[in-house]
């Protein structure tokens, strides 16, 4: 049998090789899940590859299936307090999960966590309400703050997702993808945080973001390894936010940064200004080839 660290390094290639394409593909989760059954030692190897981005790998139709797991691993006073807010979780003693999947979590698109959080609500609770939807998240991302330091956080209604939010990628341990969709408030709480995964993230992605009242990008100016960076369909923005990276140090900064999408943010000028920072990194990539 392989021990444990070549096995690893087998599931490893196979799942960089989506990670250096951009995308999921599905032979490659069809090949890492076939893993899981070979045996246990197998499985346990496997396991948290798989689960370090289940929202990126999932289809919708699993969506239901994935929070529903998420859930499971909810403690009694969890549940309680769901069940205090109007939010009740099937399940029982003999739905505990094998593996506590939370603790393996690398890269979480928040966008498609509403998204599945939603069908959940639609397929088993039958209720679709703002309330419950809100319910649902607080307690995920109170799950996934827990289980990685055994943080809590006790805050007012308003800012309460995006400061769990802000402490879930804080406590991440290598986080290497995060992609952030239709945040429409709280972006100068969120982006802060992201400076604790700078020697890790390789791929940031800005989608629909208000970045109104938000501070200076610095934090993507100190992510040493950050390979790729999506900033579209985002607005509100303006020049000092952007100056760390129009003002960037050509030998220290950026230096593996490959990819950068900029398209339809507003204002035009501040797309103008990135579009053209983008082409600089493009020709400078172009000129070490």
């Amino acid at each position: 049998m392989l021990i444990s660290d070549i096995l690893s390094e087998v599931f490893e290639y196979l799942d960089d090789r989506d990670e250096i394409l951009g995308s999921p593909n599905p032979k490659t989760y069809s090949s890492l899940f076939s893993c899981l059954l070979v045996n246990s030692h197998w499985c346990e190897s496997v396991i948290p590859i798989l689960w370090r981005h289940p929202f990126h790998r999932c289809h919708k139709r699993g969506g239901e299936l994935l929070i529903q797991t998420f859930l499971s691993c909810l403690d009694n006073s969890e549940r309680q307090q769901l069940y205090n807010d109007g939010v009740y979780v099937p399940g029982g003693k003999y739905d505990l999960p094998v593996f506590n999947y939370p603790t393996f979590l690398k890269n979480l698109d928040y966008y498609e966590m509403i998204s599945f959080v939603k069908s959940w609500c639609r397929f088993y609770l039958e209720d679709g309400t703002e309330e419950s939807v809100s319910a649902i998240l607080r307690s995920i991302l109170k799950l996934f703050v827990a289980r990685i330091n055994n943080l809590s956080v006790n805050d007012g209604p308003s800012m309460l997702v995006a400061k769990k939010l802000a402490l879930l990628i804080e406590n991440q341990r290598g986080l290497k993808r995060i992609i952030l969709s239709r945040c429409k408030k709280f972006a100068n709480i969120i982006i802060p945080s992201l400076e604790k995964q700078k020697r890790t993230l390789r791929h940031i992605g800005f989608r629909g973001i208000d970045f109104d009242g938000c501070c200076k990008w610095d934090t993507l100016k100190y992510c040493s390894k950050l390979e790729k960076l999506d900033i579209v369909d985002c607005y509100n923005i303006n020049d000092t936010m952007i100056s760390p990276l129009l003002n960037y140090n050509h030998h220290k900064n950026f230096k593996n940064l490959k990819h950068v999408s900029v398209y339809n943010c507003r204002p035009i000028r501040i797309n103008d200004k990135l579009e053209s920072w983008a082409y600089r990194i493009y020709c400078r990539q172009r000129q070490y080839c």
